[in-house]
């Protein structure tokens, strides 16, 4: 493997921190100004902000859902004696996804007056994929722990007696 390319995760990782630490401080400012503060669409009583909320979350969702499309083939080339562990890591983004998007739609529906029921179908999609990733991460686990007890023996085995 060139170095070039053991460096790549690192970098893609450091290259989306940096995008999403500048939206979060352009939402910080954005939201912050009076003028932007106190603008309110009529009908539907909305608040600018929470426009602006929306259009910055769904932005960082589709560049962390891109991040974790990369991620598991990109760390199975970089750890390449961990490549499950890319799995759980992609499992935890999309749980870090889900929740952002569910507290930007939740507000969604709220400003909009949608109701209770729209807002409770969401909730037990988001459950029953949230169970399905937490299920698939646990079976990678669990087909993987004869693997790294393996790697922890001979670890272990290797390190100089005093």
């Amino acid at each position: 493997m060139k170095k070039s390319e053991e460096k790549v995760l690192g970098m893609y990782s450091l290259r989306l921190l940096i995008i999403l630490l500048s939206l979060w401080i352009l939402k910080l400012i954005l939201v912050s100004l009076p003028f932007i503060k106190e603008l309110i669409i009529p009908k539907p009583y909305l608040p600018i902000t929470t426009i602006i909320n929306l259009v910055l979350v769904i932005i960082a969702v589709l560049l962390l859902a891109a991040y974790n499309i990369n991620l598991s083939r990109l760390w199975a080339k970089e750890s390449p004696n961990l490549p499950e562990a890319g799995t759980i890591i992609s499992t935890l983004i999309y749980l870090i996804i889900m929740a952002i998007a569910y507290g930007v739609i939740k507000e969604l529906f709220l400003a909009l007056e949608m109701g209770n029921e729209p807002l409770l179908i969401l909730q037990i999609v988001l459950l029953v994929i949230s169970v399905l990733l937490i299920t698939r991460a646990a079976i990678v686990v669990y087909k993987s722990i004869p693997k790294w007890l393996t790697m922890i023996k001979e670890f272990m085995l290797e390190q100089p007696k005093e």
